[in-house]
C-alpha cells in the first residue's frame, strides 16, 4: 500500500467536494451494501481523480479513477464485500478522494470520507447519541490516538463487472437538491414523492403569456408560470423519476 502523505505535496490547497461526507453500511440491510459518493466539480477546467481506502480488500469501488468534466458530477459506487463478517462490525475505514488539474501532474486537493460498518441503524443512532454525551473529550482522545500512526491508503480492487458512472450536467449551485438525492431513499422517501407533487403541480398551471388560456382560468396571475420555469420544473421531475427508478 501507498503511504497518504505520499500521494501529493501536503499544500494541497483545492476545495474538494464530496457527498455525503460520511458513509454508513448496516449488516441488516443488504441494499445498504452498496453505497453512492458523489463527486462535484464546479470549476471551470476537468479534474483527474482518485479514490484511496486504508482497507482496499474490503471494498470495490466502481471507477476508482477518471477525470471529471467541468460544471459536472460523478457518482462512484462503492459496495462492501465483507459486510456479512461479524468482526468487521463497528468499525470504520477511510476512503480519500484525490484531484488534480487535467493540465497538473501534483495532487492539487484532498477530502477523507469516513465508511462505517453498523449492525442496525438503530445501533447507529445509540452510538451516536453516545458520542454526543460523551462530549469533546473521547474524540479528542482518538484524534490524538490515530495522529500517531499515518494510516495507509491504497487502490480497491477493480470491480469484475466494471459499469459506467454517470456524470451529470448542469447546474450545481443549488447543491442541497442534488446531493440529498444521492442517499438511500429510505426515510427520506417522502421528500423525493413532494417533489416531484411540486413538479407535477407546476406543469400543471398556467403558462405565462398565454392569453387564451389566461383568460379562462381561474388560477391567480402571479402563480402563472413562464416556459423557462416549467422547463426546469420539468427537468427537476425527470431527475425524481430517474432517482425512484434507481432505487
Amino acid at each position: 500500500m501507498e503511504d497518504a502523505d505520499a500521494q501529493g505535496p501536503s499544500g494541497a490547497s483545492l476545495p474538494v467536494f464530496v457527498f455525503p461526507s460520511g458513509i454508513h453500511f448496516f449488516v441488516d440491510e443488504p441494499h445498504s451494501h452498496k453505497q453512492v459518493l458523489t463527486l462535484y466539480n464546479p470549476y471551470d477546467f476537468p479534474l483527474c481523480y482518485k479514490i484511496l481506502s486504508t482497507a482496499p480488500r474490503k471494498y470495490s469501488v466502481i471507477e476508482p479513477e477518471g477525470t471529471l468534466k467541468p460544471r459536472c458530477c460523478v457518482d462512484i459506487v462503492i459496495r462492501h464485500l465483507a459486510a456479512t463478517v461479524k468482526a468487521n462490525v463497528g468499525r470504520s475505514d477511510k476512503f480519500r478522494v484525490q484531484v488534480q488539474k487535467h493540465s497538473e501532474r501534483e495532487v492539487t486537493g484532498r477530502k477523507d470520507v469516513q465508511a462505517t460498518l453498523h449492525q442496525s441503524r438503530r445501533d447507529a443512532e445509540v452510538s451516536e447519541a453516545q458520542l454526543r454525551f460523551e462530549g469533546t473529550s473521547a474524540p479528542t482522545l482518538r484524534s490524538r490516538s490515530s495522529s500517531t500512526a499515518p494510516q495507509q491508503y491504497s487502490f480497491p480492487p477493480p470491480e469484475y463487472e466494471r459499469q459506467s458512472s454517470s456524470q451529470r450536467t448542469g447546474s450545481i449551485g443549488g447543491g442541497g437538491g442534488v446531493a440529498a438525492a444521492q442517499q438511500p431513499l429510505h426515510g427520506q422517501s417522502y421528500l423525493v414523492v413532494l417533489a416531484a407533487i411540486f413538479c407535477i403541480a407546476a406543469l400543471m398551471l398556467p403558462t405565462h403569456g398565454d392569453g387564451q388560456a389566461n383568460s379562462s382560468s381561474r388560477v391567480p396571475e402571479y402563480l402563472h408560470l413562464s416556459v423557462p420555469q416549467k422547463l426546469v420544473a420539468a427537468y427537476i421531475l425527470g431527475l425524481v423519476t430517474m432517482l425512484l427508478m434507481r432505487h
